[in-house]
């Protein structure tokens, strides 16, 4: 019995270890270095989540991204959609231009407005809520010497005029000319003169005799020098509306003789003195055959070849009438620049620079 109760107790010794080493107590302890605990497991949970919120944030975005795969559209968003304009600001700049030169031709103090503008100082606006754009185009006041603004608003697709924005200002007429600088307005469709004088720039001086300013215009451009050292000036002659107001009282004939005896000594060297000369004499008014011709002779002009000319002179200033329709003059003085450009007396220097600028 005995024999029998120790092979028992060994038998239940090796039992008894048997199922120690089974019991699951031990893999829970043998967790160890390279394996996971809770933590590790919550961090790659989390990691898990936010990669998920990101993947459907993406998803639920909307399409209001102004990217694409090839190109990107620079302005922004309105109404959740990407503004995509129809046109750039140089295209927008050239309306303005068009639009400002357009006041030229208008019977208001704002025809002045194309040749003090500072184009190139010119600010453009998008508005998203209104789609249009909204120039600012600062100008000089030739009264007080003053820097002003002028504002546009133009529709985005059209580029048409909608308003401006100075007080007592009409809309301009339109006109495809382009006010491109300070005292400077390019006109439409005209090339460049060709001149013989490889340095010299070709200038057209339209005139009425009878205009304000009409002598000192002449006097300054035909000196010649100085800031005009790179001028050829020509001068023409027309009848416009401070001529015709003398037809009453003066008669036609007269009235034009003062135009005669300019434009066919503008042709001769002495012209300067001669148009100084008759400046010192001059009223206002229609002055005698004799008068103006006693004054030329003191001035030095060939009295032959003024009298030759003079003797067709109608056919010149007709002549001289249809180039300035040519050019659209319909205020005056007016120069002609180049044959491209059309400046006021007091801004020309301006035009002659950019005509030279962009040879």
């Amino acid at each position: 019995m005995q024999g029998h109760s120790k092979i028992s107790k060994a038998k239940a010794n090796k039992s008894s270890a048997s199922t120690a080493e089974k019991s699951p107590i031990f893999l829970v302890k043998a967790t160890k270095r390279g394996g996971l605990d809770y933590l590790h497991i919550s961090l790659i949970a989390l990691i898990l989540i936010l990669i998920a919120l990101a993947y459907s944030f993406a998803k639920l975005k909307p399409l209001n991204s102004c990217s694409s795969p090839n190109q990107t559209v620079s302005y922004g968003i309105l109404n959740n959609s990407c503004v995509r304009l129809e046109n750039n600001n140089t295209q927008v700049l050239h309306a303005a231009e068009k639009a400002i030169a357009g006041y030229a031709s208008t019977n208001t103090t704002f025809s002045l407005l194309p040749y003090y503008s500072y184009i190139n100082r010119t600010k453009i606006y998008y508005l998203e809520n209104q789609d249009r754009y909204f120039v600012q185009v600062p100008f000089k006041d030739p009264l007080n010497n003053q820097t002003l603004n002028f504002s546009m608003l133009f529709n985005s697709n059209t580029l048409a005029l909608i308003s401006a924005y100075t007080q007592s200002l009409v809309m301009p007429q339109n006109t495809s000319n382009r006010a491109v600088s300070f005292g400077t307005v390019k006109l439409a469709g005209k090339v460049a003169c060709a001149s013989s004088l490889s340095n010299s720039i070709p200038v057209y001086l339209f005139n009425d005799p009878y205009s304000p300013g009409a002598f000192s215009s002449i006097i300054n451009a035909s000196k010649g020098g100085g800031k005009y050292a790179n001028a050829n000036i020509s001068y023409y002659f027309i009848f416009g509306s401070s001529s015709t107001r003398l037809y009453n009282s003066y008669g036609v004939e007269r009235t034009q003789l003062l135009g005669d005896y300019l434009a066919c000594a503008s042709k001769q060297h002495n012209f300067y003195g001669f148009a100084v000369n008759l400046s010192k004499i001059y009223n206002g008014v229609p002055m005698q055959n004799y008068t103006m011709y006693q004054t030329a002779l003191g001035s030095g002009i060939n009295t032959t070849q003024l009298n030759a000319c003079i003797s067709n002179s109608s056919s010149i200033l007709t002549s001289q009438s249809n180039l300035a329709k040519f050019y659209n003059v319909v205020s005056v003085p007016e120069f002609i620049v180049n044959c491209e450009y059309t400046s006021l007396p007091q801004t020309l220097s301006n035009a002659i620079n950019y005509s030279i600028a962009h040879k």
